[in-house]
């Protein structure tokens, strides 16, 4: 098994600030927006159905940046137990530390930002303010697209496996990461515009194209593997 350092096994210092600023930033966005919002929300009647009372605004200013704070909490469990799941690649690989850091700060600040975007805009639906939610939840799903378009070259496996239907995989596969994505990351930015023209759209630019893009992983890695050697 691989060793491993402490410099190895640090945190995702980075994306834990992020992530806890971020939390700061909407508990405090809370306690400004708490004495103004309406206890709670009741939708109007339609096709014969009541209407439907929403959780009570207490909730409603706690349970996102609570969220945010787990996840990092999850996140830095992940770190640790990080090394242990990468030892156990197949032989001859070589798991690269350093990126599946960067990976996990990058994800974390991700994370964070789609918070922030959807706790705003409950909190603005209980204050009674206009703010376009849905157009700003889907940018910010272009945002996670572009992230992830950024730091999927890094997440593909390294080094040569002594499995040579293994290898065949990797290395087949290997090529893709990064067309892929350079594809998650175009596919980020038609979202974004998209969300602004139609959301139906862009969701289904987002879905259809991050679906792709590991499709073309997996089936590049299948298709080398299943393939009898030269």
């Amino acid at each position: 098994m691989t060793s491993t350092t402490e410099s190895d096994r640090r945190l995702p210092t980075t994306g834990l600030i992020a992530c806890l600023g971020i939390a700061a930033l909407m508990a405090a966005l809370s306690i400004w927006a708490y004495p103004s919002m309406v206890p709670e929300i009741v939708t109007r009647e339609a096709n014969g159905r009541h209407g439907e009372n929403s959780p009570g605004r207490a909730f409603t200013a706690a349970a996102l940046p609570i969220t945010l704070v787990g996840v990092g909490v999850l996140m830095a469990l992940a770190a640790k137990l990080n090394p242990r799941f990468l030892e156990r690649f197949p032989r001859g690989a070589h798991p690269n530390y350093r990126n599946s850091v960067r990976v996990l700060n990058v994800v974390l600040t991700l994370v964070a930002i789609l918070l922030l975007v959807m706790h705003v805009g409950l909190l603005a639906l209980y204050l009674d303010r206009q703010f376009p939610l849905e157009s700003a939840m889907v940018t910010a799903v272009g945002v996670v697209l572009i992230g992830l378009g950024v730091v999927l070259p890094l997440t593909r496996p390294e080094g040569r496996f002594t499995n040579s239907t293994a290898e065949r995989a990797r290395a087949a596969s290997a090529k893709t990461y990064r067309a892929a994505g350079y594809w998650l990351a175009l596919c980020g930015f038609a979202v974004i515009v998209l969300a602004w023209i139609s959301s139906q759209a862009a969701m289904v630019v987002g879905v259809g194209g991050l679906v792709l893009a590991f499709a073309a992983i997996i089936v590049t890695g299948l298709r080398a593997a299943l393939r009898p050697p030269a």
